[in-house]
């Protein structure tokens, strides 16, 4: 089996959606029996044990902390000047058969493919709010042939993927549900008279959700045994929500749970708690992991109606609300005071994530891409 340099230019800490993908195609390469090495930029929680053979941490760096992952600032030029002492170091002492790059690291990859002729893998984020093809475009020849594979999240479009001449070298793998969802019958069918609705923010202020909020006082009155849990949001925002709405709304106040930022088995059990899971509008235009994950949890799903949701949220697996209160009070009244309709919809949910978004067939398709990948390199 190959060995692998993997060049990570993260630099804040080992959670989010970055980060829980790229811990999956680390466990991928892992599992097809490939040695990594990982080079990143020191900063944020230590790697998972058995993901990499060896970690290589670069110099500690006084800007590292708080650096935005994208971008073409001067502290993201300065920190590819720190990764590339150390990732020519680690190519001097060994034969790595491919050099693998995590978006804005491309810049330290292209350099060590000049200098030692390796050719390059590597994966480009949605998230990073630039066009993959327009990028593609504007590269010489010279980085044509050293490309060997590109990782993405997101369908480019076909016509323009063929003006760049690399259609056979571009590898769409979806974002997929976590791996440790529990499944289980919605609470609300046992009979014990509570419904339980989660709101999930991708935001640190939580306020992607203060049109939640405002509606929270009356679905309160209409539901006795609701309770709210609230999964997202930095400490001082919570603080600060938490005294707000004990100022405006005592009730309302005493049947919500924060939870701040969650992830593994915590995370697991907060969506299988749920009756049904609220979404603020998200940015962009492909599926958020709070979907996929609430999905794949059998929970059905109420969302503010944004291009995020609209492809995989159908009618039979839950509803999109226009901002508009009324319209969500209404909608979510709706869903708790029917376990029955929300049962349904969680089933439905549950079937569509694992037809659409089945991780074991894109296990199988990284692995013959890869195998191209290094076969050509």
């Amino acid at each position: 089996m190959a060995r692998i340099l993997y060049i990570y230019a993260q630099i804040n800490r080992m959670d989010g959606a970055h980060a829980r993908e790229t811990r999956k195609t680390l466990a991928r390469l892992r599992d097809l029996g490939h040695q990594i090495d990982l080079l990143t930029l020191p900063g944020g929680d230590p790697w998972p044990e058995g993901l990499a053979s060896a970690v290589y941490s670069t110099a500690t760096v006084p800007f590292v902390r708080g650096m935005p992952l994208y971008g073409y600032g001067l502290r993201r030029i300065l920190a590819t000047l720190f990764l590339i002492p150390a990732a020519v170091r680690l190519m001097l002492h060994h034969r790595y058969a491919a050099v693998h790059c995590a978006d804005r690291s491309i810049r330290v990859g292209r350099f060590l493919s000049w200098l030692f002729g390796t050719r390059l893998i590597f994966e480009w984020r949605h998230e990073s709010g630039c066009d993959l093809i327009a990028w593609l475009l504007r590269r010489r020849a010279g980085f044509h042939h050293a490309l060997a594979l590109i990782l993405t999240d997101s369908r480019p479009d076909p016509a323009r993927l063929r003006a760049t001449g690399l259609s056979g070298r571009v590898a769409t793998f979806l974002p997929t549900p976590a791996e440790n969802l529990i499944r289980a019958p919605l609470p609300t069918l046992s009979g014990t008279g509570t419904v339980r609705l989660t709101a999930v923010s991708a935001s640190r202020s939580l306020n992607d959700l203060k049109r939640f909020f405002t509606i929270l006082p009356t679905l309160t009155e209409r539901l006795p045994g609701l309770r709210v849990s609230v999964i997202g949001g930095s400490p001082r925002a919570i603080e600060r929500l938490r005294r707000a709405l004990s100022h405006r709304a005592p009730h309302a106040a005493k049947i919500v749970d924060f939870h701040g930022r969650v992830g593994g088995a915590d995370y697991a059990q907060r969506m299988s708690y749920s009756d049904l899971i609220f979404l603020p509008s998200a940015p962009g235009d492909c599926p958020t992991y709070a979907l996929l994950d609430a999905m794949g949890s059998q929970r059905p799903v109420v969302a503010i109606r944004c291009p995020a949701y609209e492809g995989l949220l159908t009618r039979d697996c839950g509803t999109l609300v226009p901002p508009d209160p009324a319209a969500m009070t209404e909608v979510l009244l709706g869903y708790l005071t029917d376990s029955e309709r929300m049962a349904e919809r969680g089933r439905n949910a549950a079937e569509k994530v694992d037809h659409e978004y089945d991780p074991e067939s894109q296990e199988e398709a990284f692995r013959a891409c890869y195998a191209f990948a290094l076969e050509e390199a």
